[in-house]
Parts: structure tokens; sequence; C-alpha cells
């Protein structure tokens, strides 16, 4: 099951690259961008796309920790205020399912719904996309999976467990890394 907590793009896990001319217009052609990078690898990795109105990408995150069942990303674009780029009007979150399950888990699906939420307070339509080895992909939009998210309390507890939490959760691997290598 995938743990898709959204680090950020500039996080120690990840690397932005530059916008390109590539054209986004739909959840396929996410998939079709993110394929040939994410659909052999053994291990689950994300690219998360922040696309203008006419489908030009503004940039592009890659994030792993190379972890066979997860891959966490805290979009600190949309959880800290609006850092996004200028002109974002569509973010897709395409993460790999190395084991060929294009099914989304319900990890995926109570994410992809809180960010998505919270992206539409921006105005921007976040999408959430698992593709396998053999190029087949789930879309959250597409596959009508979406839910609504509750308000309040529930709201802010999800908030602490999607960002505080996993934040923690790499700080301390991170931690535990380094005193592992000191040791040796």
């Amino acid at each position: 099951m995938l743990f898709l907590l959204l680090a950020s793009a500039l996080n120690a896990t990840g690397t932005v690259r530059a916008a390109g001319e590539q054209r986004l217009r739909c959840a396929a052609d996410a998939r079709d961008l993110a394929h040939p990078a994410l659909g052999t690898l053994p291990y689950e990795e994300a690219r998360v796309y922040f696309v203008a109105e006419d489908g030009t990408v503004l940039k592009t995150a890659a994030v792993t920790q190379r972890l066979r069942h997860g891959v966490y990303y805290i979009p600190w674009e949309l959880a800290f205020g609006d850092r996004t780029p200028a002109g974002t009007r569509r973010i897709y979150l395409v993460h790999n399912h190395p084991g060929g399950n294009p099914a989304l888990s319900e990890s995926d699906i109570r994410l992809g719904s809180f960010w998505a939420a919270r992206a539409a307070e921006e105005g921007i339509a976040l999408d959430l996309l698992a593709i396998t080895p053999s190029g087949d992909y789930t879309s959250l939009h597409e596959s009508g999976q979406l839910r609504p998210v509750p308000k309040g309390l529930a709201t802010a507890l999800d908030y602490a467990g999607y960002v505080l939490a996993p934040g923690v959760q790499m700080a301390g691997s991170r931690l535990m890394e380094a005193a592992r290598t000191l040791v040796r």
C-alpha cells in the first residue's frame, strides 16, 4: 500500500526540473510523461507536475525514498500557503505501483482527496495517478474515487497526519541513517 504523503519538491529526497515544452491536458498525458522514468522502477517514486491552463508544465518535482511500498510527498506549495508556480491551474501527482496493480489504495484515495480539496481552495485541480510497468493507470478523478473532505476538527487532524507526522518520520529516518553512518 502506498503512503503518498506528499515531501516538497525542494526537500532532500526530491529534485526540481525546469519547465519544459511538454503539454499536459489530461491524466493520460501525465501518465505518458511519467511512465518512461517510473515504469520499470522496482520501488515507488513520484513525479509532480505543476501545469498552466494551456497545459504547459511549469515545474516538475521528482520524489523518492526508494521504498518498495511507499513514497512520502508533502506539497509544501499547498501546505503552507500558495507557493505554487505562478499560473498553476492543475497539479498531477503521478506515482508508480511496481507490483503492476493500477488500483488506488485506500491511502491513495484519502490522501489524494485531502490534497485535491486543499488545492481547490487555491483554484487548482489536483489529480493523483497510479501507473504500472505496463502503462496502465488509474486516476483519482477519472475513476470517480474522489471523496468529500470533512471540515473542522477532522480536517485539522488530517492536516496534522498528512503534514506533521510524515515530516517527523522523514526527519527521524534521516537522523537514524546519519547515526548508523557514524557508528560504522
